[in-house]
């Protein structure tokens, strides 16, 4: 079994505060916190399962299976959290909603309780009732198609071979995202100027573009195992992590410009800076990882699975109580982030101890 790479905690805590900070209106860190998650993931499946990949299945009734598997121990807190949402959604609805309402709303908490989601060609479709459950839609394809990016990793003949393979697709994930947006544009008449929501849906939400920054992660984690950790020096370490978090927060910066478009902004601007940042932790060789490599940071990176599923409920349910301090707005901002975080915590730590007593619970 390979050892445990205490240093991604920091990055796993971070990303998971950068979705928090999101959904509170504070940041816009979402999209680059995503992607970190999705190049994480690929990352560590590879790093644990390359020296196994033979106990992988071969066939797709297989790999179903494994997906199932992965999914099941996140599946009842995202169903929880998703039937908390909709009474919230109930409390507030007016007494005789129209119709078509109603139809809606059944449709969507369908493909919400099935994971489907994000199959959908729809920002509103997938953002729907529970705003982090379409993440799990997506992982649901990623988890399935895993055994085989892994065997094609195996397959590869060395970090070079490697690097190349993480070259070509970006360059696919550049020309595919292009191609559809023409062709989207094509059969809908609009203009591409006016096609960001659904360049928004195929970069950031689609599974199957999804499929790309994956199997970066992926490689990357193949090519980590070959990284002779012990000849990289202190200096040479912490430089790298330094250069890889200016990226992150040039990448921020650009995003937030939107000088870029909608396609490349929600995902493949972040790869860069996100699979250095990924690396250069992982080796947790630097002055900058060790230093981070803290209590808060381990303690939030351990909850981290919870805190995604929760935050979003009790953030929903607490917003009413976001403006009721008389102070200035910043404030009420930075002052209703505070008191969602520990409500958040506190539910993390109830469900826990409830899942020490029904294990079915536990996403362990």
């Amino acid at each position: 079994m390979r050892k445990k790479l205490t240093g991604l905690n920091f990055v796993r805590a971070a990303a998971c505060m950068g979705v928090f900070t999101f959904h509170c209106y504070i940041s816009l860190l979402g999209a680059w916190a995503v992607s970190v998650f999705v190049i994480l993931s690929g990352f560590l499946l590879v790093y644990n399962g390359l020296d196994r990949v033979d106990s992988f299945p071969r066939d797709i009734k297989g790999c179903a299976k494994y997906s199932f598997n992965k999914i099941k121990k996140l599946y009842p807190l995202y169903a929880i959290t998703l039937v908390i949402l909709i009474v919230r959604i109930f409390l507030l609805a007016p007494e005789n909603p129209p119709r078509d309402e109603l139809v809606l709303f059944a449709k969507q908490f369908l493909f919400d309780f099935l994971l489907i989601q994000s199959w959908l060609m729809s920002t509103e479709w997938a953002f729907a009732h529970n705003g982090v459950g379409w993440y799990l839609s997506t992982c649901v394809l990623l988890y399935f198609a895993f055994p085989y990016i892994l065997r094609w990793i195996k397959a590869h003949n060395g970090i070079k071979s490697a690097l190349k393979s993480i070259l070509v697709i970006a360059i696919l994930m550049v020309v595919t995202q292009f191609l559809a947006t023409e062709l989207y544009c094509r059969i809908t008449g609009m203009e591409r100027g006016a096609s960001g929501s659904f360049q928004h849906w195929f970069s950031y939400i689609f599974p199957i573009y999804r499929l790309g920054d994956f199997a970066i992660g992926g490689l990357l984690g193949y090519i980590f195992t070959l990284t002779p950790v012990e000849k990289i020096s202190r200096t040479g370490a912490t430089a790298i992590e330094f250069l890889s978090i200016v990226l992150v927060v040039i990448s921020q910066a650009l995003f937030r410009s939107t000088l870029l478009p909608t396609g490349i902004s929600y995902n493949l601007l972040f790869v860069p800076a996100n699979s250095l940042l990924v690396f250069s932790f992982a080796l947790r060789q630097g002055a900058i990882s060790q230093v981070l490599d803290c209590r808060l940071s381990n303690l939030v990176a351990d909850y981290s699975v919870e805190i995604f599923l929760i935050h979003f409920a009790v953030i929903k349910y607490a917003s009413p109580f976001a403006t009721i301090l008389p102070i200035p707005f910043a404030l009420q901002q930075w002052s209703f982030l505070f008191f969602a975080l520990i409500a958040t915590f506190v539910s993390v730590y109830l469900y826990r101890r409830l899942s020490r007593r029904i294990p079915f619970l536990s996403v362990r």
